[in-house]
């Protein structure tokens, strides 16, 4: 197993810069999602790693060998890269047993016997034995992907890339196959990675996020980590429902339309004007039976202006209001337990929340 260095890396297309200043290690063995918008630079620092586009500045390493930078730049085909396209890119006109051997040697009997006990383990290890004969055309989209990643490591590769793999499927296939690749890649111990657009994806696979923003990785870290300790409102919003409210901070507490929450005492704000993230899972619901008078209650009070039922769980939206306007806030409850868009409910906050500089 080998990790995998990017140093101050910047990367582009004639005059234009994609990628800027990036700075990543990915452990080896290790799985990380680089998670960003549609034209961010994720795809363009893929093929930087693989060696399809030119460093224009900074040093690509795996393990302990430069493959990019120094003045040193070494061909895609020796990198020791195995790569994996949003839509697998497979021949055609070979079977799947061939695309998988298609670049592995197979110049003499002795050859050709190891490239096929090679294949016959990517095929066990990816659950297509017994479609080994089948043509691409012949299988699902997913069955395809399968193909692909088997044939990404049937060389052995240092490390894997994989180009939103799964964008082109239905979202219960989706996500099914991911949880197999997932496992397929750790049984096979290989350094990864993937990008991809998908929050959902990027939380529930990767031992590592890297948020990438106009070119830039603005924050690397565990999924725990970019979640609940968002380093800006950027990522904050991007990788979940975050609400975003203003605070003013003193002695541990948070004052805002919400009430008083607890902050977390490693935010980056401890005092002072500061907006707090409070995520969906952190606001509760309480029914108000009947219209409140003048009187301040002791929760605050907000309507709901919309609900997206999905069944298992609904997505609600809530205008509070706080004087000089209503604060919109999301959260999730219960399918069964929705309350109807018009009514009026009480909102409570469970903290600790974080805290943010304002306009971060």
């Amino acid at each position: 197993m080998s990790d995998l260095r990017l140093d101050g890396v910047s990367a582009g297309y004639g005059s234009q810069l994609v990628l800027t200043d990036a700075t990543l290690t990915a452990p080896s063995g290790s799985l990380t999602c680089v998670l960003g918008p549609s034209g961010c630079g994720k795809t363009t620092m893929l093929r930087v790693i693989a060696g399809f586009e030119p460093a224009r500045t900074g040093t690509i390493k795996i393990g302990d060998r430069v493959v990019d930078g120094d003045g040193h730049r070494v061909a895609p085909e020796r990198r020791r890269v195995g790569y994996v396209a949003q839509e697998g890119a497979l021949f055609p006109h070979l079977t799947v047993t061939d695309n998988i051997g298609f670049a592995l040697a197979r110049s003499s009997r002795r050859d050709r016997l190891a490239r096929q006990q090679s294949v016959d383990e990517m095929l066990t290890l990816v659950g297509l034995v017994d479609l080994a004969d089948r043509f691409p055309h012949q299988l699902s989209g997913g069955q395809q992907q399968r193909v692909a990643v088997a044939r990404a490591l049937a060389s052995q590769p240092d490390i894997v890339l994989l180009d939103e793999p799964f964008a082109s499927l239905d979202a219960s296939l989706r996500a099914r196959l991911r949880e197999d690749i997932r496992a397929v890649l750790r049984a096979a111990a290989v350094t990864t990675v993937l990008v991809t657009h998908d929050r959902s994806e990027a939380l529930s696979l990767a031992d590592q996020i890297a948020v990438i923003r106009e070119g830039r990785i603005v924050q690397t870290g565990t999924p725990r980590d970019v979640y609940t300790r968002p380093a800006d409102a950027g990522v904050a919003r991007f990788v979940g429902d975050g609400n975003l409210i203003d605070a003013t901070i003193a002695d541990g507490w948070a004052d805002t339309v919400l009430g008083r929450i607890a902050v977390d005492p490693s935010s980056p704000v401890t005092s002072g004007l500061a907006q707090v993230v409070v995520r969906p899972e952190q606001v509760s619901l309480d029914r108000v039976e009947a219209p409140v008078g003048p009187a301040t209650p002791a929760v605050p009070l907000g309507r709901v202006t919309r609900v997206e039922y999905y069944g298992h769980d609904a997505r609600i939206e809530i205008d509070v209001d706080h004087g000089s306007g209503p604060a919109r806030i999301v959260t999730r409850t219960d399918g069964e337990s929705a309350p109807a868009e018009a009514s009026q409910v009480g909102v409570r906050v469970a903290g600790p929340v974080w805290a943010l500089r304002p306009n971060s």
